[in-house]
């Protein structure tokens, strides 16, 4: 008979071995390592005669918002069932906890599988590039830039949360992991405060703009253009000759700072779903 049960990190070389060999794995775009959330309420498994047959995390990330950050399945048949009956037990959990979960359509068959269990369509994650890079800078008076430091996140944080709709924020955990893996982070200040940061990740070839914000006090003095020029400079320095970054479909600001800047829509698309809890 089924059995659904929280995860625990006892549990983590079992839970890694069967998504290894799943039929079907949806994994979430995430700073921070799946198995991070594996004491957190909503990490779930569903079990057959001690044998794991299926996962779904779905933690509060911030507190206020739940991701689906992992779905699988052994096997593809019972997708559909299996999905409903952990998404039940989610949801009793999460319930006054957060008003939605969400998810990131990745793959045709978790779209798919969204549709069938009541997820709705929320918006779409768009992808720009910029490919003609070249050095460049806007500097907006009163405003200093420098590296971002460890010793900054819980001052960066406050700028996230404050800049950015509770979905598309990032908890204080998320972004320790972004900085440890950033390869560019900067903030911006005016008078010792920080009031803006921005932090890309690069491979050899390519650079990809994870995120830029600017408290909305500053929001239009150009200071969200300052931190795109200076990391646009650092990567022509280091030989990149790209660099994308995505944001949402219907975030104008966004959209038009990006543009002003260069980049051009590549035409991906990723739809963003939502379920009321």
């Amino acid at each position: 008979m089924p059995i659904i049960s929280q995860a625990k990190a006892s549990q983590t070389s079992k839970i890694a071995r069967f998504l290894e060999h799943a039929s079907l794995v949806h994994r979430h775009l995430d700073w921070t390592p799946l198995f991070d959330w594996i004491d957190v309420p909503a990490f779930l498994i569903n079990s057959e005669e001690d044998q794991i047959t299926g996962v779904l995390a779905c933690p509060q990330d911030p507190e206020t918002v739940s991701w689906i950050k992992c779905f699988a399945c052994e096997r593809s048949s019972n997708a559909n069932n299996l999905f409903a009956f952990l998404l039940f037990e989610a949801k009793t959990i999460l319930a006054q906890k957060v008003d939605f979960i969400y998810a990131l359509g990745l793959q045709d068959w978790f779209i798919d599988l969204l549709k069938k269990n009541g997820f709705q369509f929320f918006q779409d994650v768009v992808v720009l590039t910029l490919n003609n890079l070249s050095l460049n800078s806007a500097q907006t008076k009163n405003v200093f830039t420098r590296p971002m430091e460890l010793s900054d996140l819980s001052a960066v944080t406050s700028v996230d949360h404050r800049s950015f709709e509770p979905i598309w924020t990032i908890s204080s955990k998320g972004l320790e992991a972004a900085f440890l893996q950033s390869a560019h982070a900067a903030v911006a200040e005016i008078n010792g405060e920080i009031v803006g940061y921005e932090l890309s990740t690069a491979n050899d070839f390519s650079a990809h703009l994870a995120r830029v914000a600017v408290i909305p006090d500053f929001q239009h003095a150009q200071i969200g253009l300052q931190l795109v020029h200076e990391m646009i400079t650092h990567f022509v320095q280091k030989n990149v000759s790209s660099i994308t970054v995505n944001t949402q479909s219907n975030n104008i600001a966004s959209l038009n700072l990006y543009e002003k800047v260069g980049f051009s829509e590549t035409g991906d698309r990723f739809p963003v779903f939502r379920s009321p809890v």
